[in-house]
C-alpha cells in the first residue's frame, strides 16, 4: 500500500493518508491507480463537515477512463507521535460538473485552469 500524503499539517501535528479502493455502482474507484488532481487540508474551524467533529483532508482524482472522485479523509484530535488518526473516509464518484464545483470551492483558479482548461473572463 502506497502513501497518498504525508504531510506536517500544524506545529504539533502530520498526517499520513494511505491509498484507499472502494466499488460503487459495480466500478472501482482506487486512489493508487488514479490520478491525484488537488487536495486540500481543512481545519475544523473551516469545515462544512462538522457534524465529523475533527479535522478533514479532501481529494479529487481523476480515473484513466477520465471519470471523478472525491476522496475525504477524517481525523481524530488523538494522535500518536503527533500523526493524527484518520476516523473516516468517504469517496464519491462525481460527474464533470460536481469535480468543477469541487474545485472551485477547495481550490483557486490555477488548480481549475491546470484541470479544466482556460475560462473566459
Amino acid at each position: 500500500m502506497s502513501t497518498i500524503i504525508r504531510k506536517q499539517v500544524s506545529a504539533f501535528h502530520w498526517i499520513e493518508v494511505d491509498d484507499f479502493s472502494k466499488i460503487i455502482n459495480r466500478k472501482k474507484y482506487d486512489t493508487a491507480t488514479a490520478e491525484l488532481l488537488m487536495w486540500k487540508y481543512i481545519d475544523n474551524e473551516q469545515s462544512e463537515f462538522s457534524e465529523w467533529g475533527y479535522n478533514k483532508a479532501v481529494f479529487l482524482f481523476q480515473k484513466k477512463n477520465g471519470e471523478f472522485f472525491s476522496y475525504t479523509v477524517g481525523f481524530s484530535s488523538l494522535h500518536i507521535d503527533n500523526f493524527l488518526l484518520i476516523t473516516k473516509r468517504l469517496l464519491v464518484p462525481l460527474f464533470e460538473d460536481e469535480a468543477k464545483d469541487f474545485v472551485e470551492k477547495y481550490g483557486n483558479g490555477e488548480v481549475y485552469e491546470n484541470i479544466f482548461g482556460e475560462v473566459e473572463e
